[in-house]
This record gives C-alpha cells, structure tokens and sequence, in this order.
C-alpha cells in the first residue's frame, strides 16, 4: 500500500510540473542596426543612457548607420513644503532622434520620443535608496523610449530608398 501511494505522489509530481516555462530567456531584440551603428548623445551627461543605447545597438564593428540621440529633460517640483523641499517631482524626458545611412548618405528617420514619470524623494539630503531607486526609473524610461524608436525603425533600415534625403 506505501509503494503506491509514493508512485501516485511522484506520478502527481510530474504532472504538475510537466507546464513550466522558464521565464528568463534571452529575450535581446535582434535589430539591422545591432553592432553596426555609430552612436552619439547630446546634452546629456547621463551614463545610464549610453549605457542603454549601448545594449541595443552594441558596439560598433560596421559603420553602416548613425544615430544621434539629442537629449531634453523637464523637471517639474509638484509638491514643495514650506522649507522649499520637493515632496514630489515629475519628469519629461524627450529624445530626438536621427538616423543617417552611412553608405547611402541620407536620413532613415527623425523621431522624437517622450516619456513622463514621477519620483518621491524619501529625504532631503542624500539617500543611497532614493538615488538607486531614481537611477532605476531613469533606465526604465531610457528603455522604453530606446524601444518605441526601434519599432519605428524595423522596417525602414531594410527599405531601398531613405525617406528624408540630404
């Protein structure tokens, strides 16, 4: 009687386990432009956006493709107590966009993309918290943005003629 009730428990084991799916994948957007894009930022001294658009366009081997990334930040206090701190904190973030194809020395795309949060500083002075916790709404945001770019861009690096000629 113990051996079968210890074959239906394994038996019973497996077949609740027979559906997982692991959930880290190598999920990395294979663009046209990975590895083959020359990369530069304006106005901005933030390393997490280089670092985000070094993820997606990865170093360059082939300079086929140019990208600027020209940078504009609103920060907007929404919340101020009597001691002038800012309580709450709203962010506009904008990036234009422009991508140059090298070999055929024409404009592929200008775009501007936008993204808007919201932050809540947890003290007035520094915190090692508050500062983590913004740089990770900084790389969200930048990945988003970066993107909603690379979705305008699929079909337009593979087309034969630029849409903006210089």
């Amino acid at each position: 009687m113990k051996i079968k009730n210890y074959y239906f428990v394994i038996i019973l084991f497996l077949f609740s386990c027979s559906q997982i799916e692991f959930v880290l994948q190598d999920s990395e957007t294979l663009t046209a432009l990975k590895n083959k894009t020359t990369l530069k930022v304006l106005n901005s001294s933030s390393p997490i956006l280089k670092e985000q658009l070094v993820f997606f366009f990865g170093e360059n081997t082939d300079p086929e493709f140019h990208l600027t990334a020209d940078f504009s930040e609103i920060k907007t206090n929404r919340f101020v107590k009597k001691n002038q701190v800012a309580t709450k904190i709203d962010y506009e973030i904008k990036i234009k966009y422009k991508l140059v194809n090298n070999i055929k020395n024409c404009t592929i795309l200008e775009a501007i993309e936008g993204s808007r949060f919201s932050f809540i500083p947890k003290s007035s002075g520094y915190n090692f918290g508050s500062d983590r916790s913004l740089d990770e709404l900084y790389k969200e945001v930048f990945k988003n943005n970066i993107e909603s770019f690379l979705d305008k861009t699929q079909n337009r690096t593979n087309a034969e003629a630029c849409s903006i000629e210089n």
